[in-house]
């Protein structure tokens, strides 16, 4: 199982963003920075390999969520270039995220970074 720890909330030019570490059970295997200021997320990891398992998780993630069209438009990124309007894996990823931070709010777990 997958989840977020350390959650900071970030300044960004176009509004809050966000730092977490990325955990599978109580290991750290890597982090994320979703910017908020026009540039991509970020996602490193630590662990070899665990890339291609953290993408898999989300693609299964993704077709288990009871209403997509509960995201950001915009995170979710239109997919007008895809006639089939599958979102990337990116924007996916940055759902998925984003998922976990609403969480983390609702359960006030989550820090401002200085």
């Amino acid at each position: 199982m997958y989840s977020l720890k350390n959650i900071r909330r970030i300044r960004g030019l176009d509004g809050s963003g966000v730092t977490a570490s990325i955990y599978r059970d109580s290991v750290r295997i890597g982090w994320v920075q979703l910017p908020a200021d026009g540039g991509t997320e970020l996602f490193t990891f630590d662990i070899e390999g665990e890339r291609a398992e953290v993408e898999q998780y989300v693609e299964l993630w993704w077709q288990n969520v009871p209403d997509s069209g509960a995201f950001d438009p915009a995170a979710v990124e239109s997919a007008g270039n895809n006639p089939e309007r599958i979102p990337s894996l990116r924007a996916k990823l940055k759902c998925w995220v984003a998922s976990l931070v609403q969480e983390a709010s609702a359960e006030k777990k989550i820090k401002t970074a200085a």
